[in-house]
Parts: structure tokens; C-alpha cells; sequence
């Protein structure tokens, strides 16, 4: 029972560092995707390229309590809400803006529409890199949105 209990232990630590791995490859396989994507992009003003370049570039944090709790597993946290639009979603937008633009949906180096129906962080994050990349931003916002939000978004 006590070997039993130490086994399976064993297991969970040995399954927690495999999938630390296997995340770990995933990112740097995206990240380097995302970094020749980067390369790519046509010549555009030095914020908006300075901006985009800050998105994901967030801190990646230890979580020492949990981590002692999965010995031999190192256990961090990605802070997205430091990304230059204060929300975790700016990664996601700036990938469906490039998606878009690869695909043709949205014209490259600006002049598109985009139009998106939101109540919080995606429409703040579209709202900047909407500018950044020169693509206009409609957002449709519920009546009961709080002011401060809808303010922001103007």
C-alpha cells in the first residue's frame, strides 16, 4: 500500500515532466513560427511594429508551492495580461489578423474591416492591432457594458 502509494507517485511526477516537455517543445515550435511570420510582415510605422513585437513576450513565472507539490516537476505560469494590451487575448487577435491577411480575407498592410460582436479583452486587443496593422475596427457592444470599457474602446 505504502509502495503502491509511491509508485503511483512516481507516475503522476514522471507524466507531469513529460507533458512540461512536450508544452515546452509545442511553444518553441509556435514561438519560431510566429518569429518568421514576424519576419514577414510588410514595412509599417515603428510603433506598430513595436507593439506587435512585444505581444507574447510575457514572463514566464514559478510557481514554487505547486512545483514542491510535483517534485521533480517545474511548474510556471505565463503572465499573457502583461502583453502590451493588458489582456491575454492579444496573442490570439494578432494570430487571426495574420491568419486573415495570409488567407486573403483581410487586405495586407491595411485597408480591411474587421467586425466582431464583444463584451471584453478581444475587442480591446482588435481595437489595437486593428490600428496597428491599418485595418478599421467595428465592435458591437451590449447595452449593459460598463462605461469604462465602452470608453476605452472609442
Amino acid at each position: 500500500s505504502q509502495s503502491a502509494f509511491l509508485t503511483i507517485g512516481i507516475l503522476t511526477a514522471v507524466a507531469a515532466a513529460s507533458a512540461a516537455t512536450t508544452a515546452t517543445i509545442i511553444y518553441l515550435k509556435r514561438h519560431q513560427r510566429r518569429q518568421r511570420e514576424r519576419n514577414d510582415y510588410e514595412k509599417k510605422t515603428s510603433f506598430a511594429s513595436a507593439y506587435e513585437s512585444l505581444i507574447g513576450l510575457t514572463p514566464l513565472t514559478p510557481l514554487p508551492t505547486l512545483s514542491k507539490l510535483l517534485h521533480p516537476a517545474s511548474i510556471y505560469v505565463k503572465l499573457e495580461s502583461l502583453n502590451p494590451g493588458g489582456t491575454p487575448k492579444d496573442r490570439a487577435v494578432l494570430s487571426m489578423i495574420l491568419d486573415a491577411e495570409r488567407r486573403g480575407r483581410l487586405p495586407r498592410g491595411g485597408g480591411g474591416v474587421v467586425v466582431e460582436g464583444t463584451s471584453g479583452s478581444t475587442g480591446i486587443s482588435l481595437a489595437h492591432l486593428c490600428q496597428c496593422r491599418g485595418h478599421e475596427c467595428v465592435l458591437f457592444l451590449p447595452d449593459d457594458q460598463a462605461s469604462e470599457k465602452r470608453i476605452m474602446l472609442e
